[in-house]
């Protein structure tokens, strides 16, 4: 390799990868995972596409196929995370270099391979390639896996005693993990077999399981005791400690697992929430002089919602985002993504499951909310705020530990709505 190219950072063979094809890779897409969350920055590409080569290595495959399939995974987060495998898909699609190195054949199973990423038990990805990708976003980890296990049970069970909870951990890593569970590996020489089988060991040794239960039952409910006083004025926030790094370092298919949808009647507590959350927003954002807003479900009297609170707060696109950024960080809310323009963040998300208050806080540019536009056609028609409910309750047995999913279903809905609602106002 000459001296003046980037040399690769990974564990690929030189002959494989076309070295212009890398250079444009690392220096025109990986930098794009450095403004990612902290699961999804260039650890993760890195431990991607070195699944990846792993896995293609015995495959009658385009390896330099692969090689951009794992890196282009996830550059969908420059827009948001809800959809961030189709907007990979758009990605690859208009990327007019691509062309340099590949048909419009390769580029579309690409960019079909890049959607199906996040492809799971019951959808299986279009191609090899997509089983590839899907395989190597995975990373199955028995200590991890047994611990979140306990604790879904812990926050979405408080029903069960302590025997009641080992017996749901046991039924249900055996549904999912254990010899002829439904988890599906896409290949037997993925990196993931040798885990699984760890874990596996696990879950037939009941003596070891029983031990790693005890520890983290007892440790978890001792926590949740301490955080849950009602003198503690910080028991609504995960603590500033690891338990954000855990839950950032969570795929979603395991963070969706960890906090299903419900709906709840509405609650008038919610406003009070809301109005609280925006008090403190507008002193931590006060230089920005931020319009804040409570929106989605919870500020529509009379129907159905998540009992949590979406508050949208518009800034303009001339501040410092990234300053906004850390500043919500520092004080407790999580980043789910950031781009340009939008960034979204949580709040009362813990390892353990939902706290009392739970939030999601949207940073807009000033002008983008078309979600108070949709509250107020609702606030103000009835009747189609309770088709809505309608929608959402119908969706919800499909749904439930589907949140992306979920959200799509609704997407044509409220887009129709927002249609109708601004049609109205200029006539």
């Amino acid at each position: 390799m000459d001296s003046g190219q980037i040399s690769r950072p990974l564990d690929i063979p030189e002959f494989m990868i076309d070295d212009s094809l890398t250079n444009y890779i690392e220096t025109s897409i990986l930098p794009l995972y450095d403004g990612f969350d902290a699961a999804h920055q260039r650890g993760h590409v890195d431990m991607v596409i070195e699944q990846s080569m792993a896995i293609a290595a015995d495959l009658d495959v385009d390896m330099n196929m692969v090689y951009v399939i794992a890196a282009y995974h996830d550059t969908g987060l420059t827009a948001d995370r809800k959809t961030h495998h189709l907007v990979s898909g758009k990605i690859v699609r208009e990327d007019m270099w691509l062309r340099k190195w590949f048909s419009e054949e390769q580029i579309e199973i690409m960019a079909q391979a890049c959607e199906d990423h996040r492809a799971s038990s019951d959808h299986e990805p279009r191609s090899i390639y997509g089983k590839i990708v899907a395989e190597a976003d995975r990373f199955i980890d028995p200590d991890t896996i047994i611990k979140r296990t306990v604790q879904y049970g812990l926050a979405n069970y408080p029903e069960l005693d302590k025997e009641g909870h080992w017996q749901r951990t046991v039924d249900h890593l055996n549904e999912k993990y254990a010899e002829g569970g439904y988890l599906r590996l896409w290949f037997e020489n993925s990196p993931n077999v040798a885990r699984l089988n760890a874990l596996r060991k696990i879950i037939k040794d009941e003596r070891l399981l029983r031990e790693k239960f005890d520890h983290l039952h007892d440790t978890l409910t001792n926590h949740q005791h301490i955080d849950s006083k009602e003198d503690n004025p910080t028991a609504q926030f995960p603590p500033k400690n690891s338990n954000l790094m855990e839950l950032k370092e969570m795929s979603l298919e395991e963070l969706w697992e960890l906090f299903p949808i419900a709906l709840s009647p509405h609650n008038p507590e919610w406003k009070r929430w809301a109005d609280d959350e925006i008090q403190s927003l507008s002193a931590l954002l006060t230089y920005y002089t931020p319009t804040i807003n409570h929106i989605g479900s919870t500020a529509v009297p009379g129907i159905m919602a998540k009992p949590i609170v979406d508050i949208l707060v518009e800034i303009s696109s001339s501040c410092d985002w990234r300053e906004v950024k850390n500043i919500l960080e520092a004080s407790g809310y999580i980043c789910m993504c950031a781009s340009v323009k939008r960034m979204s963040f949580n709040k009362g998300y813990t390892p353990a499951g939902y706290a009392d208050r739970v939030f999601h806080i949207h940073i807009h540019d000033i002008g983008d909310n078309d979600e108070i536009c949709f509250r107020d056609f609702l606030k103000r028609n009835p009747s189609v705020a309770k088709e809505y409910e309608s929608l959402k309750l119908s969706l919800l047995p499909k749904y439930t530990n589907n949140r992306d999913g979920y959200t799509e279903a609704k997407t044509d809905f409220i887009n129709k709505v927002i249609t109708s609602a601004k049609r109205n106002d200029t006539d």
